[in-house]
């Protein structure tokens, strides 16, 4: 069983199951799984998809250095900011002061140093027993158990 599923967003990190020029440019791009046959599983594009071990794949939490045109970025006191561009190290957003004509360019470094963050989505959930808990939790702690 594998300890993902069709639909998630995984970070390749290794190509150790038929490591091929293609699998190993991957490494570093974020993908969508879509299928699982044997515990390997499949990613790639609409036309076609590569396979990999488990081990090769982490799964993908953005963070600010993976902000795109959309995700909304916090400052450091908290004020919301849309992001409309994101190129190499930095992003533009939207801002109010005049003087950059409506859009502002930050570096991600500079953004980190002082305290920027992504603007997380709403986390899903998951009903159990009439309780709600992040489904992100379950899952991972349902992942540590031993299967009978």
């Amino acid at each position: 069983m594998s300890k993902f599923k069709v639909g998630d967003k995984v970070k390749v990190i290794a190509s150790t199951w038929g490591p091929n020029s293609r699998t190993r440019a991957m490494i570093g791009s974020v993908y969508v799984i879509k299928e699982i046959n044997d515990g390997i599983c499949a990613i790639g594009t609409p036309d076609f998809a590569y396979w990999f071990n488990p081990s090769d794949l982490r799964p993908f939490k953005k963070t600010l250095k993976d902000v795109e045109a959309g995700d909304v970025v916090l400052n450091e006191h908290g004020n919301e900011f849309r992001v409309v561009e994101a190129l190499n190290n930095v992003f533009a957003y939207v801002t109010t002061v005049v003087d950059h004509g409506g859009i502002a360019w930050m570096e991600f470094s500079e953004a980190e140093e002082y305290g920027w963050k992504l603007k997380d989505a709403e986390p899903e959930t998951i009903e159990i027993n009439g309780k709600k808990y992040n489904k992100e939790d379950v899952v991972e702690r349902l992942a540590e158990l031993e299967e009978l």
